[in-house]
C-alpha cells in the first residue's frame, strides 16, 4: 500500500475517472482500453490479492 496519503487519493480519483470513462466509451476497444489502465491504477493501490479483485465491481 501506498505510504503517501496524498498518492493514494490522486489514485483514487484516477480509478473513478476511469470507471466512468469505461462507461461512457462509444466502442467496446475504447472501453477495454480504459479497463485495462483501471485494473493497473487498482493494482498499485491495493496489490494482486483475490480479495481486492473481487470487490470490485
Amino acid at each position: 500500500m501506498d505510504s503517501t496519503p496524498h498518492r493514494t487519493v490522486r489514485r483514487l480519483v484516477r480509478l473513478m475517472s476511469l470507471e466512468e470513462r469505461a462507461r461512457l466509451c462509444k466502442t467496446r476497444a475504447d472501453a477495454q482500453a480504459c479497463i485495462r489502465r483501471a485494473e493497473a491504477t487498482k493494482q498499485k493501490l491495493w496489490g494482486q490479492t483475490d480479495q481486492a479483485l473481487d470487490s470490485h465491481f
